[in-house]
């Protein structure tokens, strides 16, 4: 994967691990990022499996729906401790 040094992206792949950055607004650089990953069939397989499996772990909708679980019933769990507080 390859994104912007800017937002959202920058925390959701890691450079070096899952894929690389490129400062925003920059052709050129990412020009060249892009080429520098496919000089290296090897070392861009295993970033592509390791972002793979970083999305397979943290953004799939069932990953998604794990989280909102956990959320929810967070929420439920705070509601009905506050509830049995106040009584």
């Amino acid at each position: 994967m390859v994104a912007s040094d800017c937002g959202a992206p920058t925390e959701i792949i890691q450079a070096g691990k899952q894929g690389a950055h490129f400062p925003a607004g920059d052709a050129k650089a990412l020009a060249a990022t892009v080429e520098r990953l496919f000089s290296d069939p090897n070392h861009l397989k295993q970033i592509s499996a390791r972002a793979r499996a970083h999305y397979l772990a943290h953004y799939t909708p069932q990953a998604h729906a794990e989280k909102l679980e956990t959320v929810f019933n967070s929420i439920i769990q705070k509601s009905a401790h506050d509830q049995s507080s106040s009584t």
